[in-house]
C-alpha cells in the first residue's frame, strides 16, 4: 500500500501544479491590450447539411454592432444534400460551393480553405451553423486584435436542454476550453474551438495555411493554431460575455462519443509535449476509476479524489463560467462522467474510426465520399 500511496500522491501533486498553472494563466488574460481599429473582417461558416440550424446562425450575425460595410459573411456549402445553400441565399448571405473535394484534403479543411481564398479580408473568423454569437461578438472579438496579436480564441457555451447529458457535455467543453485559455495566458497555445476564433489573413498564409494537416478530420482549430504560434504574432483569448457563442449539444450519447473520437483522432498530429500531457491526463483519470475501488479498503483515500474535485472547482469559479454550469450535483456527476468517458474514448481511439457528418473516417482520415 505504501508504493500506492506515494503513486496517488505524486499523481495529485502533478495535477494540483497543473491546475495551478491553468489558474495563473486565466489570471494573465486579464492585462491583454486592445485596440479601437476596424479591419475589414470575414465571417466564414463551413456547414453541410445544416438547412435546420443555420438561419438562426445567420440572423444573428446579421444582426452585429461592428459596421456593415466592414464585414461580409459566408457560408462554404460542404456537398450538402438539404437546403443549406438556399437558406443562405433566402438571408441575402455568399454562399459557395465546396465541391469536389480536393484529393487528400479532409471536407472541412477543404471548405475553410476555400471561403478563405474567397475573402478579401484581413481578419478571418469562423464558426460553425449551429452556432449563435452575440451582437456584439464581431466588435468585441476585433478589439483584441492588437498590433502583435495574429490570433484571438474565445468561448463556446453549450446550449442546455434540460437534459442530464447535455449539461454534462456543457461541463466537458467547458473544461477543455479552461485549458486552452490558462495556456494561452503563458503564451504556450495549443487548443482552440473552431466555432469561436479568428486569425490574420497574412498569417495564415505565413503558417502555410492546412499544409501538413490538411487530410485530418479534425484539427481546423488547434492544428492550425499550433502551426501559428510559430511565427512572430502572439496569441490572445476573448475573456468577455460579448464573445461567447452558443451551440447545440450533441443529440445522443452516441453522437458524443463520435465527436470525441473525432477530436482524438488528430493526437498523433500534436507535438510530443501535448501527447505527453494527454498521456498523463489519460492515465490520472484511469488511476481515478481503481481509487473508487480502493476506498472501500482505505476510505481515507477519498482525499485524492477531492484533491481533483478542489482544483476543478477552483478553476470553475476562476474561469467565469455561466451560473448554469455551477449547478453543485452535475458538477460531481460530471467529474466521473469525464474519469469513465475518457477512459472509453481513449480504448476505442486506437481503432481511429469514427462517423462525422454522414462521413466515415479511419485513422482520422476520410475513407469514403458515400453518405450514410
Amino acid at each position: 500500500m505504501s508504493a500506492a500511496l506515494i503513486y496517488y500522491g505524486s499523481m495529485s501533486l502533478l495535477y494540483g501544479a497543473f491546475a495551478l498553472w491553468l489558474w495563473a494563466g486565466l489570471h494573465r488574460l486579464r492585462r491583454q491590450p486592445r485596440t479601437v481599429d476596424q479591419p475589414r473582417v470575414a465571417v466564414i461558416i463551413p456547414a453541410r447539411n445544416e438547412a435546420k440550424t443555420l438561419g438562426r446562425c445567420l440572423d444573428a450575425l446579421k444582426r452585429q454592432t461592428y459596421p456593415s460595410d466592414r464585414y461580409e459573411i459566408l457560408v462554404v456549402d460542404d456537398d450538402s444534400s438539404d437546403d443549406t445553400a438556399a437558406v443562405a441565399l433566402a438571408h441575402g448571405v455568399r454562399c459557395v460551393l465546396s465541391t469536389p473535394l480536393p484529393s487528400g484534403w479532409s471536407p472541412k479543411k477543404a471548405a475553410l480553405h476555400l471561403g478563405i481564398q474567397r475573402s478579401q479580408a484581413e481578419i478571418i473568423l469562423t464558426t460553425d451553423a449551429d452556432c449563435v454569437a452575440p451582437a456584439r461578438w464581431i466588435e468585441t472579438m476585433i478589439s483584441y486584435f492588437g498590433e502583435k496579436v495574429g490570433v484571438v480564441v474565445s468561448w463556446v457555451d453549450i446550449e442546455s436542454t434540460g437534459a442530464l447529458l447535455s449539461r454534462l457535455e456543457a461541463l466537458d467543453a467547458w473544461s477543455f476550453q479552461v485549458v486552452g485559455a490558462g495556456a494561452i495566458g503563458h503564451q504556450q497555445p495549443f487548443l482552440a474551438n473552431g466555432a469561436n476564433w479568428g486569425y490574420r489573413r497574412a498569417l495564415y498564409d505565413q503558417a502555410g495555411g492546412f499544409c501538413g494537416i490538411e487530410a485530418a478530420a479534425s484539427g481546423d482549430d488547434d492544428l492550425l493554431l499550433q502551426k501559428m504560434r510559430r511565427r512572430e504574432y502572439s496569441v490572445a483569448f476573448a475573456d468577455e460575455a460579448d464573445c461567447r457563442v452558443r451551440t447545440t449539444p450533441c443529440v445522443s450519447l452516441s453522437a458524443f462519443l463520435q465527436q470525441r473520437l473525432r477530436w482524438a483522432s488528430k493526437t498523433t498530429l500534436y507535438p510530443f509535449s501535448i501527447i505527453a500531457l494527454e498521456g498523463f491526463i489519460f492515465l490520472y483519470n484511469a488511476s481515478l476509476l481503481l481509487l473508487a475501488i480502493l476506498v472501500f479498503f482505505r476510505p481515507t483515500w477519498l482525499f485524492f479524489f477531492l484533491v481533483k474535485i478542489f482544483c476543478d472547482a477552483g478553476l470553475l469559479h476562476r474561469s467565469g463560467a455561466p451560473p448554469g454550469r455551477k449547478n453543485l450535483v452535475d458538477f460531481l456527476l460530471a467529474q466521473w462522467w469525464q474519469v469513465l468517458y475518457t477512459l472509453l474514448v481513449g480504448l476505442l481511439a486506437w481503432r481511429g474510426r469514427f462517423v462525422w457528418k454522414g462521413r466515415r473516417y479511419t485513422r482520422g482520415k476520410l475513407i469514403e465520399e458515400k453518405r450514410i
